[in-house]
């Protein structure tokens, strides 16, 4: 692509934004960690699983401007013969994001927060299990939205490539809002259980300046 940060209208410049070179780097940090002695296994779980986070992370950024991704799943060699990867349906790219997601919550390698304690001025920017589940949901329901799951194409249908799986689902199903309402609920319940330490920020008092300040304090 010839798209760039400098001339490239509204689209995103993955080219630019070292997306790739992110992807890579989180494997090679899945596929090295445990040649390194210096760091238990526990450190080596939690930074595999926070790699893992960034892998799902960077592939939603592209998700939202172009659908569809090349799917990889492990560092490249001098010696692979074939480096041209075809993009994925929307639906494969969904589940591979989710899957990584599901992997981390599972392995529970990584703490609900950080908040509350000393140590957590030190950890703060770290994923965590909570971000873990919020950008599931978070991606669930991007999913979800008439850009990818309608009766027809968002774009009325005006698409060159043959196969438009990497551009919508090709219907409509009501069975994708549920589910990312029940990953929203998976969140609220957890952080629930966890004593609610993620949390609207409210306002201290009713004037606009109050209402002002706690909306510029949440960010």
């Amino acid at each position: 692509s010839s798209y760039n940060s400098n001339n490239n209208g509204s689209i995103f410049p993955y080219l630019d934004e070292y997306v790739w070179e992110n992807v890579r780097n989180c494997y090679i940090l899945l596929e090295r960690i445990d040649e390194n002695p210096e760091l238990s296994d526990a450190e080596k779980n939690r930074m595999k699983d926070e790699a893992r986070c960034i892998l799902a992370s960077t592939y939603f950024v592209c998700f939202r401007f172009y659908g569809g991704l090349p799917i990889i799943e492990a560092t490249f060699s001098g010696a692979d013969a074939e480096y041209e990867l075809p993009r994925a349906s929307v639906d494969e790219t969904v589940k591979f994001m989710v899957g990584i997601l599901d992997s981390v919550i599972k392995n529970n390698n990584l703490p609900w927060s950080y908040l509350g304690t000393t140590s957590a001025a030190q950890e703060t920017g770290r994923w965590t299990i909570a971000a873990a589940v919020a950008l599931k949901a978070k991606i669930l329901q991007f999913a979800a939205s008439p850009l990818f799951n309608d009766t027809k194409p968002y774009y009325d249908g005006k698409y060159t490539m043959e196969d438009s799986g990497p551009v919508w689902y090709g219907n409509y199903d009501v069975n994708r809002w549920i589910a990312a309402r029940d990953a929203f609920k998976q969140f609220l319940d957890r952080n629930a259980a966890a004593g609610s330490p993620h949390h609207m920020v409210e306002p201290a008092g009713a004037t606009q300046e109050d209402y002002a300040y706690a909306f510029r304090y949440s960010y």
